[in-house]
This record gives C-alpha cells, sequence and structure tokens, in this order.
C-alpha cells in the first residue's frame, strides 16, 4: 500500500514546484490537486497544509541540487568561450550572469518565496536556509574548480577571492539585483545589466577589472563594440565557439557505437545511461533530475520531460546511423522493466539512490577506462580527453544533419539560437565533406581542360 502512496506524493510535489516557478507560492491549493491529477483533499491528507507542501519541496536535497547544477549550465551556456581559460574577472562575470539567467526563468517563484518568507513557520524557513547553504557551497566548489580562489582558503592573493567566505555575499548582491529589476521601473541604480555586472566585479576583484565588452567577444573589438548595431554584428560573428565545442568537436560515430557496445556488457543502468546521453541529447545534471513520470513511449515516439520549466525532448531509435531498439523496446525500457523498486528516479545508483549528475560523470570515466584497456591494449584513441559534455553536442551536430531546423533544435535543447549557431556551421562543415567525398566516389566524366 506504500508504493500508491508514495506515488501520490511525489506528483503533488512536482505539480506544486512546476505551478510555484510558473505562478508564485501563492498558487492555490485546489490547482495544484487538479495538476496532479488528485483531489484536494489527498493534498492537505499528505501535508496538512500548503506550508506543508512548501516544507516537502524545500527538505528534498534533489530540488536544491537541481538549483545548483540549473545554475552552473547558465554559466557555460551564458558566454561563448570556455571560463576556464579566462582571467578572474572574466570567470566571476560569467558566473554572476549565469545566475542572473538561471533567477529569471523562474521570477514568480523568486519574488514569492523571498518576499512571503517571513510568514513561513520555522520549520519552512530552517529549510530554506540549509538548502541557501547548500547552494553557497556548491557554488563556492564551482568557483573553486574554475581557479577562482581555493574553497576553505584564508586569505586573497591578487586575482583571486576566498570563494567560500563571499560566495553568500555573491549570491545575496545577484538576488537583490533580481528583485529589483522584477518588481520595480526607472529606479536609476543602474542603465544595464552589464553595468551592474561591471560594479559587482571591481567590488570583488578591484585589481582585475572586466572590459567593457560581455564576456565572449573578442577584447580587440572592445573600442568598436558600441559604436552602431552593424558593428556590433560584425564583432558577434568572431565570437568564440561555446564551452562545450572548445573542449573538442562531436565524437566519433565509432566511438558512441563502442562505447554504447561496452556498457551493454556492463548491465542494463549503464547501458540505458549511455543510450539516453547519445539518443536524447541531455546534460548529466538533466538525466540526473528525471523521474520515472517523465518518460512516455508508445509505438509512435518515446519522450522525456526534462528540466524546470520542463521541455519535451525526443530519443531517437537512430544514433549516428545505427539503430538501437525502438520507441517501446529500447536499452532504457529493458532497463525500467527489470527495476523491482518503487523509486520514483528514472536512474539509480549502486546503492538503490536517486542517481546525481557527479556518479553519471564517473559512470562515464568507467567507459572510458575500459576502453583504453580493452583486452589489456591500448585502442589508440586519446579518451582522456573526451568530455561527457561531447554526447550532448554529438548529438546537437546529428540532429543538424538529419534536418531539423535551428528554431526546433533551439525548442528541443533549450539553448539559444546563438548558442547553436556553431553548432550548426559544424554541421554545415561536415555535410559539405560528406558531399565532396560522394562525388569524389563517381566516375568522373571525360573532360577536356582547355588552357
Amino acid at each position: 500500500m506504500s508504493a500508491p502512496s508514495h506515488s501520490t506524493r511525489q506528483k503533488l510535489i512536482y505539480a506544486a514546484l512546476e505551478l510555484f516557478i510558473a505562478q508564485g507560492v501563492g498558487t492555490p491549493t485546489r490547482k495544484i490537486a487538479e495538476r496532479a491529477d488528485v483531489n484536494e483533499v489527498t493534498l492537505f491528507r499528505h501535508f496538512g497544509s500548503k506550508y506543508g507542501l512548501l516544507l516537502a519541496i524545500l527538505e528534498d536535497a534533489h530540488t536544491f541540487q537541481k538549483i545548483s547544477e540549473s545554475l552552473e549550465r547558465s554559466v557555460s551556456l551564458e558566454w561563448g568561450r570556455r571560463v576556464e581559460d579566462s582571467g578572474s574577472a572574466s570567470i566571476l562575470r560569467a558566473y554572476a550572469s549565469g545566475c542572473l539567467q538561471a533567477i529569471r526563468e523562474a521570477p514568480q517563484l523568486i519574488c514569492s518565496v523571498v518576499g512571503e518568507a517571513e510568514q513561513y513557520p520555522p520549520g519552512n524557513r530552517r529549510a530554506l536556509g540549509v538548502g541557501l547553504g547548500a547552494i553557497n557551497r556548491r557554488g563556492a566548489q564551482y568557483l573553486a574548480s574554475l581557479g577562482l580562489g581555493e574553497v576553505g582558503g584564508s586569505t586573497r592573493v591578487e586575482g583571486n577571492i576566498r570563494v567560500e567566505g563571499n560566495i553568500s555575499l555573491l549570491h545575496s548582491l545577484m538576488l537583490g539585483y533580481a528583485m529589483i529589476e522584477f518588481t520595480s521601473e526607472n529606479h536609476g541604480l543602474w542603465q544595464t545589466q552589464d553595468e551592474f555586472l561591471d560594479g559587482l566585479v571591481q567590488l570583488f576583484l578591484p585589481t582585475d577589472l572586466p572590459t567593457d565588452l560581455p564576456m565572449g567577444l573578442p577584447t580587440d573589438s572592445a573600442t568598436d563594440s558600441a559604436t552602431d548595431s552593424a558593428t556590433d554584428s560584425a564583432t558577434q560573428k568572431a565570437e568564440p565557439l561555446p564551452a562545450t565545442l572548445q573542449k573538442g568537436l562531436e565524437l566519433p560515430a565509432g566511438v558512441v557505437h563502442e562505447i554504447l557496445r561496452r556498457t551493454r556488457k556492463l548491465g542494463n543502468r549503464d547501458y540505458a545511461l549511455a543510450y539516453v546521453l547519445f539518443a536524447a541529447g541531455l546534460s548529466a545534471a538533466e538525466v540526473a533530475g528525471l523521474g520515472r513520470s517523465h518518460h512516455t513511449s508508445d509505438a509512435h515516439q518515446h519522450v522525456l520531460r526534462v528540466g524546470i520549466p520542463q521541455r519535451s525532448v525526443p530519443i531517437n531509435q537512430w544514433v549516428l546511423g545505427k539503430r538501437y531498439g525502438s520507441y517501446t523496446a529500447n536499452p532504457l525500457t529493458k532497463y525500467l522493466r527489470g527495476r523491482k523498486d518503487n523509486n520514483s528516479a528514472l536512474f539509480l545508483d549502486d546503492a538503490g539512490q536517486p542517481i546525481s549528475a557527479l556518479e553519471i560523470e564517473a559512470r562515464w570515466q568507467t567507459w572510458l577506462k575500459e576502453m583504453e584497456s580493452a583486452d589489456g591494449q591500448d585502442t589508440g584513441q586519446n579518451t582522456r580527453n573526451w568530455a561527457i559534455a561531447q554526447a550532448q553536442q554529438t548529438w546537437y551536430i546529428d540532429m543538424l544533419l538529419r534536418g531539423i531546423s535551428l528554431e526546433n533544435l533551439s525548442i528541443l535543447s533549450g539553448l539559444t539560437l546563438d548558442c547553436l549557431r556553431p553548432y550548426a556551421a559544424r554541421a554545415k562543415e561536415l555535410a559539405a565533406l560528406e558531399q565532396a567525398t560522394r562525388l569524389d566516389q563517381k566516375v568522373p566524366r571525360s573532360v577536356e581542360f582547355r588552357g
């Protein structure tokens, strides 16, 4: 009897979170119950009140983990160059801008949670504090991993900040900026977001001032970027490729199929993980956030509902020219059919708990080691340079080669058109090479060249 109760509880939590993001915490419980397809009395039986439901969301560790991972994804996608190769000011600026972008995705939730927090019961306020603390720690570790100071460091050196001590102040300033932008007009505090970011970076790194341009535009174009819109367009064409493309382009088809072959031997879970990465183009964080209720399949399609707010993404039957089952019988459906647990997560770790993005990346490294030491022989491939993000970018390029429009890929991926244009350029390059190769394989007509 516990499984249906658990399922209903999770449906109510998911429904409430979706509506809180779209409409704020003031969403009536009746609408939450309707979204979860249950009676409103059922909501009260499980949680007692709306505050009880909010407490369940706040106490769910995955809620704040998803927020942290969303912030990190926003940072990596916000600018068109690798932040780890940039100066401290550029790293900090990219992080701040990425956080602001993530906050904009749920303005109603941010405003209502912050504005109404004083009305919450003590348990809710404690849970909110614990969750915010977790975001701070994750943010500090992320900035430290990019070389912007050290977690736990007690000194500040030129070009670095004590990220652990200052991350809460940084987040508070960005939250304050967002609240002002959401709730007021003509405040006169700053003219643009760039002006706010300039001041923010100068506050934390006064010896490492940012350029006048947003990160991603060549610094030698700074003097020309503000002249007129025509010049802006010209400089944007020279913008470096997004972070994932800087580390390496798409994976070769042979490599992808070899990874899938080897994961099949490792078990249904690994095989299904690899399949979703390559067949749906999702990041590790997106895969970790999936629940069983987020996938549907029939004879005509297999679809995942991904992220917050949710978007629909297809799981392809065909991966780089090779078919892996059908929409209803494939590595993912086989893994799920073999599960005997009642856990609502789509993927579980070895301990039977919902898998994390870090664990998925660890599995990726295991797959690569398998390839490196196949039968005790070196495969000849430099697998250490293969990042898990390349599975996602491989999917983007393959979809473009198969004819999807850039606008439709933007809808499926959640990326802006600007972020996707480098992938389109790479797809055109590959298509041109393929056409040239096909032409060369045809018997040429006999022609006479006259000089």
